[in-house]
């Protein structure tokens, strides 16, 4: 290979490699809110549900309750799975390129 081409393709996988970690550190940062997101659903429900069975409060509707939490975590699980499936679409892009680019070296 030529100094330029050795060049090039050091830049190719320098590229890919810091590609692949921000799409890994994105899979980690998702997990992350998402566990954080989950815990202080479920943190919530517990406490209202608790306040209102110690109050013996008959204004609040715990099935209602129930199914607003059910309906918040679902929401927040499709926008999480929104972004999982972007990442991994950049994931699926960011091999192509770089599986295309050594094809195009191999071939000069």
């Amino acid at each position: 290979m030529m100094g330029e081409e050795k060049q090039a393709m050091l830049v190719l996988e320098e590229q890919y490699a810091n590609n692949q970690k921000f799409i890994s550190r994105s899979f980690e940062e998702i997990d992350a809110i998402s566990a954080g997101f989950k815990h202080y659903v479920d943190e919530s429900y517990e406490q209202i549900r608790h306040s209102a069975l110690i109050r013996n409060n008959d204004n609040v509707d715990l099935g209602a309750l129930n199914r607003a939490f059910s309906l918040l975590q679902d929401e927040s699980s499709k926008e999480i799975n929104r972004h999982v499936k972007t990442l991994q679409a950049m994931q699926e892009e960011n091999k192509s390129i770089y599986k295309n680019s050594l094809k195009a070296f191999e071939e000069e």
